[in-house]
């Protein structure tokens, strides 16, 4: 039977290829979570795991039954893609990256700030960088990235303790490192 938007929905996490962890709420059912290599979220968040970024993404699966299509986030370990693919299910080529800002000509230069060990990333205005004084930002908190990575993760969100869902609200709250 094809998903319903309104089932009540489980949070499950699936690895990334870079050693992140994607964590999203998901109504397959127990068998397509296997299948897809789907791990419940246990009572203390593994470290690495974000929810909501705009990337990086996990590859995508699919397959038609009766009803219609069903679809979900796979695991990144060949083993898994494998072992879908011969259950019938069909899954994109790759997982969904965001690029940087090229560097000749831009008006923006990408940057992130490492929190918890996942680099969360923005592209910030290059008149921005150039107003910025040591006084008003700390030297080591963010970094500019030039080259193309797997490691940098955009539109995360950094929650605030009042606006952490459940499964974030288990851990203590993480300094800025570098």
């Amino acid at each position: 039977m094809p998903l319903n938007k309104y089932d009540n929905k489980d949070l499950v996490s699936v690895p990334l290829s870079n050693g992140l962890i994607y964590v999203f709420a998901t109504n397959v059912d127990a068998v397509a979570r296997t299948t897809l290599g789907h791990t419940a979220v246990p009572a203390i968040t593994p470290a690495l795991a974000f929810q909501g970024g705009n990337s990086p993404k996990p590859r995508r699966a699919r397959i038609l039954t009766a009803d219609g299509w069903n679809s979900s986030f796979i695991s990144a370990t060949a083993a898994t893609i494998t072992a879908a693919k011969t259950a019938g299910w069909q899954v994109s080529k790759r997982e969904e990256q965001r690029g940087l800002v090229p560097a000749s000509g831009a008006r923006a230069t990408t940057v992130y700030v490492t929190v918890r060990g996942i680099k969360y990333a923005w592209n910030m205005p290059n008149e921005t960088i150039a107003t910025i004084t040591q006084a008003t930002l700390q030297p080591s908190a963010w970094k500019s990235q030039q080259r193309r990575t797997w490691q940098l993760s955009f539109g995360v969100p950094l929650l605030r303790d009042r606006q952490r869902p459940h499964f974030l609200a288990r851990q203590a709250p993480a300094a800025v490192t570098t």
